[in-house]
Parts: structure tokens; sequence; C-alpha cells
């Protein structure tokens, strides 16, 4: 039973192992535009790998099971490394956004220090040229 269910799903998994490989030594771009590194998809591949070499030596071992089951943990942990990518995709965006918002509020800062200083030049002038005139007419 568990041979029949090996011969099954081996053929699957080396078909999309070989798919997988094929897709890494593309330029892989993921869903927000930014590349998405190499090791990302190794890792995943690992884990749906290891899912199935554990589910089949449990099901091996214990003597029951079928190619459902196995199919199901890789399923299930292709689906968990899919989510961990989405994750990592969401916060790399995160990150671009809060960069983008300081690099825009370290400009708006510059520009209100720049104006400040220009209206406080310009008062200090006006206040010294009016030292200067009651001073003049002190002397007078």
């Amino acid at each position: 039973m568990v041979l029949d269910s090996f011969q099954v799903v081996t053929p699957l998994l080396l078909n999309t192992l070989e798919n997988m490989i094929a897709w890494s030594k593309l330029n892989f771009t993921d869903w927000g535009g930014k590349d998405m590194e190499s090791k990302d998809l190794i890792f995943s591949i690992v884990m749906v790998a290891s899912a199935f070499v554990l589910t089949f030596r449990w099901i091996e071992q214990y003597g029951m099971g079928d190619a459902v089951v196995i199919l199901s943990a890789m399923v299930l942990v292709g689906a968990l490394a899919a989510m961990i990518l989405s994750v990592n995709v969401r916060l790399k965006s995160i990150e671009d956004q809060i960069d983008s918002k300081e690099r825009s509020l370290r400009v708006n800062v510059q520009s209100v220090e720049e104006g400040v200083e220009r209206r406080l030049n310009m008062m200090v002038n006006r206040v010294n040229e009016t030292m200067e005139e009651l001073s003049r007419r002190a002397y007078r």
C-alpha cells in the first residue's frame, strides 16, 4: 500500500521540484514587483521535500496511509511556505513605505528649517536696523 502511494506521489514531487528549480533560475519577481531571493525559493523546496520524506517515512513505519496523506502534507507545508513568503513580501513593502515617509519627512523638516532660518534672519536684520536708527536718534 505504501509503495503504491510512493509510486503515485514520487513523479508528482519530482515534477514539482523540477518546475521550482526552473523558476529559481529565472529572475523571479514576486507579487510586490520586487525580486524574490532564490534562497527563499530553495527553503520552500526544502520544506516541501522534507514534508514528503517525513510523512512517507512515518507512514511506512506504522504501515498505514496512502498517497492522499502524503500529498496533503506536502500541500500543507507548501501553503505554509507560501504564507511565510507572502508575509515577507508584505514586510518588505511596509519597510519601503516607511523609508519613503522618512525621506519625505526629512525633506519637509529641512524646508521648514530653511524657512524659519530665512524669517529669523529677516527679523534680526530688521531689529538691527531699528537699533541703529534708535542709536542715531539718541546721538542727535
